[in-house]
């Protein structure tokens, strides 16, 4: 396969070759390093208001109630994304018209970026995904990244045959080894107007670049970019991965449509997201330090004046396959939005300035929630079962009964929808175990805190199974 320059040749020379023209892109002239978590601030402002108020709310609540109240307050604020969310999901045309197609020549160059790592049995799926797509392929550019040291990955790499628009790029040595670090060497490589980013597991509908062709074509230049839903596939006997699916269906469906119409800094998946390339350079890039680098460059987007869309045709995903590999999973989505919300919030007052009063509400309750719900449903459960009054009049009278009420009142619609509608792969009555794994989220958020507090950012990867439909 003489196109592939790099096959066969020892480590020594991949490095030289990948490094010797390629300075490392992270943050390329950054407008504000200070965005990043890398960047150490002795002294955080937003977290010093945060902290102020639960310390008055203190002297008001005693007790559970301290901490109880301002968790629900954030909480509360997720409850009007789901009656947004509601609202979209009842009212919106299952799909977008997009005027007429464009002519060939007319089409975007896309790049692909792939981050693989420890990937041997994902190859063959890689491959024939790329296979399915529908969309020339002189139009399109596809970069498969790849960590110097996985030679294990290369080698299944190279045993297949691959197009010509597919290509390997060996990342160079360095730190932190993260995802966004690789992304970032795929950005600085990439020659494509948009650029994309797929998991190795990924399953996109054969039209989707078509889908993401057009609507960069019609959108606004501030538009920055797309976000693909992606589904979850569980296996029939694996109540967890039922429960990650559900999940996904309720943040694919209900909440990142809430928040782009609402205007809020919306958390994006890793995945299935596509951008314009010039727009993500001049931002520097995502974030190499932030182990949720994708829900950091939405609100990134957000402070720069950008905006962020939704696509029609969606992305196949696996779940994670165990408790372990969840448990890390969202341990590692914990830290990170602990991480964006501190970072963003270092300079509240420039933070107002820039994306206004609801959207800095909206981003508070978003990452916020993100992180404290379960935790909060937790102490409810205590303070309803101690509660003399009975829980009816508690929730009435209450101002954590009221609170509760109007925080899971949406959520409980959005599922009552949902169990009329029907969830692809998922059943309806797996819907009733939601509360269940809204406790299990409690020790991983606990956790994923922890680290992000002590500087402690490992970045935990989730192992990939095959999908083969």
């Amino acid at each position: 396969m003489p196109r592939f320059e790099i096959n066969e040749a020892p480590a020594a020379q991949l490095t030289k070759k990948n490094t010797e023209n390629t300075p490392d892109p992270f943050n390329l002239k950054c407008k504000d390093p200070a965005l990043s978590a890398g960047h150490f601030a002795k002294l955080n402002f937003g977290f010093i208001i945060i902290a102020a108020i639960i310390v008055l709310i203190a002297q008001v609540y005693p007790a559970i109630e301290f901490w109880l109240i301002p968790l629900l307050i954030i909480c509360s604020l997720q409850g009007l994304f789901y009656w947004v969310g509601l609202y979209i999901n009842m009212t919106s045309p299952t799909r977008s018209e997009l005027g007429d197609p464009l002519l060939s020549d007319d089409l975007p160059i896309i790049t692909l970026i792939i981050p693989v790592y420890n990937e041997v049995n994902m190859m063959p799926q890689i491959r024939q995904m790329l296979r399915r797509l529908n969309y020339p392929t002189n139009k399109l550019e596809v970069l498969i990244l790849n960590e110097l040291h996985d030679r294990a990955t290369r080698d299944a790499f190279f045993q297949l045959d691959w197009p010509s628009h597919v290509r390997l790029f060996v990342v160079p040595p360095g730190a932190p080894q993260t995802k966004a670090r690789a992304c970032n060497f795929g950005l600085f490589e990439a020659s494509g107007s948009i650029i994309g980013v797929i998991d190795a597991e990924d399953w996109p509908y054969p039209d989707q670049l078509f889908d993401v062709a057009h609507r960069f074509h019609s959108a606004p230049a501030t538009r920055a970019g797309f976000q693909a839903p992606l589904i979850i596939k569980p296996r029939s006997d694996k109540i967890l991965q039922s429960l990650f699916a559900l999940e996904y269906h309720i943040l694919f469906c209900f909440l990142l449509p809430a928040w782009i119409a609402l205007g809020a800094p919306a958390p994006l998946s890793g995945s299935a997201n596509f951008f314009r390339t010039d727009i993500l350079k001049r931002l520097g890039g995502w974030d190499k330090f932030n182990l949720t680098e994708d829900a950091d460059i939405g609100i990134r987007f957000k402070r720069f004046g950008y905006s962020l869309g939704l696509l029609d045709t969606r992305s196949i995903e696996n779940a994670p396959s165990n408790y372990k590999d969840w448990f890390w999973q969202r341990t590692r989505w914990s830290s990170g939005h602990f991480q964006t919300l501190m970072v963003h919030i270092r300079n509240p007052k420039r933070l107002y300035s820039e994306i206004g009063l609801l959207s800095l509400m909206l981003f508070i309750a978003s990452f916020g929630a993100r992180v404290v719900t379960g935790i909060a449903g937790f102490m409810l459960i205590l303070v309803f079962s101690i509660d003399e009054k009975g829980l009816f009049t508690y929730l009435i009278t209450h101002p954590i009964g009221q609170l509760s009420l109007f925080t899971y009142s949406g959520r409980i619609a959005c599922y009552i929808r949902i169990a009329f509608t029907g969830v692809v792969y998922v059943k309806r009555i797996t819907i009733l175990l939601l509360p269940i794994y809204w406790l299990l989220q409690i020790p991983p958020s606990l956790w994923g805190i922890s680290l992000a507090v002590f500087r402690y950012l490992k970045w935990h990867k989730t192992p990939h199974e095959p999908y083969l439909p």
